[in-house]
């Protein structure tokens, strides 16, 4: 089943996105922009402030004790003082590709502008996760409606606690209170927004990129924590699925050092890689722009994907 969503962009840098001849299942590569590192500096503060807000309810209905909650980690000023702490990467997508709102706040404007339809259906995301070991890769809708929020906050913790506890057995309830911050601050933060940004109705594509310094939780943690390195292995695989099924140390220490500094704004990103069968078109406002775009697929070796005029936005 197809999982039609679109991404804002602009001509200039579609030859950065679209890659020729190289590792097969990579052939889309987008700049996911470091969570704390975009325009809007308030939102992943929002999102903490949140977590940190209703948490320790949540920790006390399920009966955790005080030396195993993490409510107070996530207070703003400490997580974003502290870079070794991990940060979620972000692509941004919606679900219309002629949303006025979107093209004046997402693009450079209608001459330049455009709009990239994606598929995103379980079996392409399987691909860009498993095949390319993008073992944290996750596509989740953005939360906006707090009561809903809430919700879905207590059935995960729940089942996160419960599942989890089931699966690894008698370890050491530190090992598990890590990998419960370490999904928050992950998966489950860059999904809150503010009800006001409601109308983008925004998807996010997010990688999950612990700081380089989370390396040492192979080496030093693993002792502080009394567990062995394949313990952990075995911990993150029973915690992500089928996704990590072939991953050792060597190739999570590979993709946690990964990340990259713009030369432009000294902004983090990391490259995100979907296979070319992600991208079924282009959307333009501008006519002009259609020959040049399809001479690029062609050098691409892209030439059947379709390029669409958008003739009016609401």
């Amino acid at each position: 089943m197809d999982n039609i969503l679109y991404h804002y962009t602009n001509f200039d840098i579609l030859e950065s996105i679209l890659k020729y001849d190289t590792v097969k299942n990579k052939e889309i590569c987008f700049w996911a922009s470091r969570y704390d590192c975009f325009k809007d500096g308030e939102e992943f503060k929002y999102g903490l402030e949140w977590i940190k807000s209703t948490l320790l309810d949540h920790e006390n209905s399920l009966g955790r004790p005080k030396e195993d909650q993490i409510a107070d980690f996530f207070e703003p000023s400490i997580v974003l003082s502290n870079p070794s702490l991990p940060k979620p990467f972000v692509v941004s997508l919606t679900v219309r590709p002629d949303d006025e709102y979107m093209w004046q706040s997402y693009t450079k404007g209608k001459d330049v502008g455009m709009v990239l339809e994606l598929n995103l259906n379980d079996e392409l995301m399987n691909i860009a996760t498993v095949d390319n070991k993008q073992f944290f890769l996750s596509l989740y809708n953005c939360l906006y409606d707090l009561p809903e929020l809430e919700i879905w906050n207590l059935i995960n913790f729940q089942y996160c606690y419960y599942v989890y506890a089931g699966n690894i057995g008698n370890s050491v309830p530190k090992f598990f209170c890590l990998f419960h911050a370490l999904a928050l601050l992950l998966f489950f933060c860059p999904r809150i927004k503010q009800a006001n940004y409601k109308k983008e109705n925004e998807t996010r594509l997010i990688l999950g990129v612990p700081d380089l310094e989370w390396c040492n939780i192979f080496t030093e943690k693993s002792e502080e924590l009394g567990v062995s390195k394949e313990q952990i292995i075995e911990g993150l695989k029973k915690f992500s699925g089928n996704r990590m099924v072939n991953v050792n140390s060597k190739d999570i220490e590979q993709y946690v050092s990964d990340i990259h500094q713009n030369p432009h704004n000294d902004k983090w990103y990391k490259e995100l890689f979907l296979p070319k069968a992600a991208l079924k078109g282009i959307y333009v406002r501008n006519e002009n722009l259609i020959d040049k775009i399809k001479e690029i697929l062609v050098s691409k070796n892209l030439k059947d994907i379709p390029v669409h005029l958008v003739e009016r936005c609401y």
